[in-house]
This record gives C-alpha cells, sequence and structure tokens, in this order.
C-alpha cells in the first residue's frame, strides 16, 4: 500500500511542477496581421523550493513510515513464532506432569483381600 502512496505523491509532485509552468500568450501586432506566440512562464524559484520541500519532507515521513512497518512486522512475527513455541513447551511440560501423577495413581492398587471380596 505504501507503494501506491509514493508513487501518487511522485505524480502529484510532477503535477505541481508542471501546473507552475505555464505559457504566456504574447501577440504582435505587424502591420498587416498579427502574430501570436506562446512564451514559457518563468516559474518563481520560491514557490518552486516549497513545493520540492513539501514533497521531500512527506516522502521522507512516509519511507520512515514504511520502515517501520516493516521491522515492526518482523518483531511481531517473531514474537508470535517464540510465544508459540513456548506455549507448546510449557503443554509439553504440563502434560508430562500430569502424565507422572496419573501413572503413579495407575500403578498403586490396592491388593484384594479375601475379606474384602467376600464383605461385597
Amino acid at each position: 500500500m505504501n507503494i501506491y502512496l509514493f508513487l501518487d505523491y511522485y505524480c502529484a509532485w510532477l503535477d505541481s511542477l508542471d501546473a507552475l509552468k505555464g505559457y504566456k500568450k504574447i501577440i504582435i501586432k505587424h502591420d498587416n496581421h498579427e502574430e501570436v506566440k506562446w512564451i514559457p512562464k518563468v516559474p518563481d524559484p520560491e514557490i518552486e523550493k516549497h513545493i520540492r520541500t513539501y514533497f521531500a519532507v512527506f516522502l521522507s515521513i512516509l519511507g520512515i513510515v514504511t520502515v517501520l512497518s516493516i521491522i515492526m512486522f518482523g518483531f511481531a512475527m517473531n514474537l508470535y513464532y517464540y510465544e508459540k513455541e513456548a506455549l507448546k513447551r510449557k503443554q509439553e511440560k504440563w502434560r508430562r506432569r500430569i502424565n507422572k501423577i496419573l501413572e503413579s495413581h495407575q500403578t498403586f492398587v490396592p491388593p484384594e483381600t479375601e475379606e474384602m471380596s467376600s464383605d461385597i
């Protein structure tokens, strides 16, 4: 998405510079006819400087935001996989503990005596 923003800013920058460049219509009158000439206007260097500064600042900010978003996405993915592995380790640890407890209870079977079986 940021690539489209870069492209949009660049095209807007070119359009604004082109808007500064205009043509003046000069009519030269001769004795028997008029001649029309189009002469390019000289853009105001101060306005051009402001436009260049404006777009340079905003493209720099957009570039910084793009780089930071890529870095933060990388950290988020790294943290996600780290937490996923940590959760698997915790689950396995608790599974082993529960299995030990269950095995210890299953191994203890009280012996049946004849007295106990006759009472039933």
